[in-house]
């Protein structure tokens, strides 16, 4: 009873920082492979954001929330609440489960940046790398 209690407490305590002051971040990816990348958010509770499919060439920009601690958010359609982001996975669509790569969202979750950019390149498996390093 009593760890119910708190993981309730911690439920609302983390959506009211959420739903306070939020300021919202971007990300970019930009595809320089000759295949289709496959992007997709992991989220608290072992959840999956509907995938991003960027073309070869193309590039994608994707909307976080931000909380004033830090955690990243996002919203998801027909749902009050938003769901934490734990991390973002890119690979090939064709290949995910075995060429998927964990980009680093840490200096958005530090507040040094309000956005970040990756370039994915590679052939049999993409490796990204931040934009501007």
């Amino acid at each position: 009873m009593r760890l119910c209690c708190l993981w309730l407490a911690a439920t609302l305590l983390s959506a009211q920082a959420v739903a306070g002051d939020e300021d919202k971040v971007s990300i970019a990816v930009a595809n320089e492979t000759r295949q289709v990348l496959r992007c997709q958010f992991l989220l608290a509770h072992w959840m999956t954001s509907a995938a991003v499919l960027i073309q070869p060439g193309a590039s994608a920009r994707l909307a976080l929330g931000r909380a004033v601690d830090g955690a990243l958010f996002q919203r998801q359609a027909g749902e009050e609440r938003p769901f934490h982001v734990e991390s973002l996975l890119c690979g090939s669509d064709r290949d995910f489960g075995s060429s998927r790569i964990d980009l680093d969202l840490s200096p958005l979750r530090a507040r040094e940046s309000d956005s970040l950019s990756f370039r994915c390149g590679g052939e049999a498996a993409p490796a990204c790398r931040r934009a501007g390093l």
